[in-house]
C-alpha cells in the first residue's frame, strides 16, 4: 500500500510539474510578445530561455538574475547536509581549514554582488560595471577553487552537488561569469565609439 501511495504521490507531482512547464511554454512567449525585453523585468524565480522572433530575425537569450543561485550555494553550506558535504569536500581534497569560511563568505558576498547590482542599477551607474566586473572575477576564482576540488580523486561524487563527479556546475558558472566580463567589455566599447561618433 506505501509503495502505492508513493507512486501515486510522484504522478501527481510529475503531472503538476508537466502542467507548470505548459503554461510557462505560453506564458513566456507571450509576455515577450506583449512587452518585448521589458518582460524580463516582470520575470521572478530562476530561469534560463531562448526566445527566437523569425520576423524580427533576431534570438533572445536570457537568465535569471545571476546572483541568486551563487548566493543560495554559500547560504546553504551553513546547514545540513550541504555543510557537512562542504566539510567533507575541503577536507579529503587536502585544502586548508579556512577555506571552509572563506568559501561560504565568497559566494554569498559575490551572490549579493550580482543582485544588488542588478536590482539597483539605474542608481549606481557609475558603479555598475566595476561591481559586476569585480563579482565575476571573484566567482571565476571561487569556480576554479571548486574545479580543483572535483577533480581531487578522494572526494567522493556523494558529497558534490549534484553527486556529479565531472566539474560541469562550476565550469557551468565559470562560463556565465566570463560572459559577463566579455559583455561589460563590449558594452564599454560600444559606448566607447558612440563617444568617438559624437565628438
Amino acid at each position: 500500500m506505501r509503495g502505492t501511495v508513493g507512486l501515486a504521490y510522484r504522478r501527481a507531482h510529475d503531472f503538476r510539474q508537466e502542467a507548470e512547464r505548459r503554461v510557462q511554454m505560453k506564458i513566456v512567449p507571450r509576455a515577450l510578445m506583449h512587452w518585448g525585453d521589458a518582460a524580463l523585468e516582470r520575470f521572478n524565480g530562476m530561469w534560463a530561455l531562448a526566445f527566437v522572433d523569425v520576423e524580427r530575425r533576431r534570438l533572445l537569450l536570457s537568465r535569471d538574475r545571476f546572483g541568486t543561485a551563487i548566493f543560495m550555494f554559500g547560504f546553504l553550506k551553513f546547514f545540513d547536509p550541504f555543510n557537512t558535504w562542504f566539510h567533507i569536500q575541503i577536507a579529503k581534497s587536502g585544502l586548508p581549514p579556512f577555506f571552509i569560511p572563506l568559501g561560504m563568505a565568497g559566494e554569498m558576498s559575490i551572490g549579493l554582488s550580482f543582485l544588488l547590482a542588478t536590482v539597483f542599477r539605474e542608481r549606481i551607474r557609475s558603479l555598475f560595471r566595476p561591481v559586476v566586473a569585480l563579482a565575476a572575477a571573484g566567482l571565476i576564482v571561487t569556480m576554479a577553487v571548486a574545479i580543483y576540488v572535483h577533480l581531487q580523486p578522494e572526494v567522493p561524487a556523494s558529497v558534490l552537488p549534484l553527486g556529479i563527479k565531472p566539474p560541469l556546475i562550476p565550469l557551468f558558472f565559470m562560463l556565465l561569469a566570463g560572459l559577463n566580463l566579455f559583455q561589460l567589455y563590449r558594452a564599454k566599447e560600444s559606448a566607447r565609439e558612440l563617444t568617438i561618433r559624437a565628438g
